[in-house]
């Protein structure tokens, strides 16, 4: 057995790989399966920012400690990039903003029309999620989708679902049928 491997060091290794399937997890699926987030957004807010540096930063930690010449130059080369990645991160923080845009109660939860403004050069972004206190202040929430340039959409709720309706200017970028769309909505299973 290696000498400077012991229990200590195996545990920060565990660590820190189970904090990076945790925020590539949060970054690959948060549209496709349930998430837990905490009710207060500037937390969610400061959590991403806290798990999207880690990323950033956590290459050029490893290469530092490996202690030879390669990877030093690899961890030079490393701090370039993610300084620049942090950068972009922490701008797009403070560029895009999320005001609500509706709120309707659906059997015990509660569905959400959130309008994002991504900047100067962006529309703005419709999203739609669904969200079931599971805890006080922890929600379970679902992604129901996105429409970009949709901001004008009306949500109404009816009894299967909500229905979204959009009419269509001329230079608009919403992708909504003229008829609008139907989205079922479902319970949550887990609680």
């Amino acid at each position: 057995m290696n000498p400077t491997i012991n229990g200590a060091s195996i545990g920060r290794l565990w660590l820190r790989l189970g904090l990076t399937v945790m925020a590539l997890w949060l970054l690959l699926y948060y549209n496709s399966f349930p998430i837990v987030l905490l009710a207060w957004e500037p937390a969610n807010t400061a959590v991403g920012v806290a798990l999207g540096l880690y990323l950033v930063w956590q290459p050029v930690f490893l290469f530092l400690r490996m202690e030879r010449w390669w990877s030093l130059a690899l961890a030079l080369l490393g701090v370039v990039v993610a300084v620049v990645g942090s950068m972009l991160m922490l701008g797009m923080v403070v560029m895009v903003g999320a005001e609500e845009a509706g709120e309707f109660r659906w059997q015990g939860t509660r569905v959400r029309s959130i309008l994002i403004n991504g900047g100067a050069t962006t529309d703005y972004l419709l999203e739609l999620r669904q969200e079931k206190a599971i805890a006080p202040g922890l929600l379970l929430v679902r992604s129901l989708g996105g429409y970009y340039g949709c901001a004008g959409a009306r949500v109404m709720p009816t009894k299967a679902g909500l229905h979204i309706h959009y009419e269509a200017m001329p230079d608009s970028n919403c992708h909504l049928r003229p008829e609008g769309e139907e989205i079922r909505l479902r319970r949550f299973v887990y609680f």
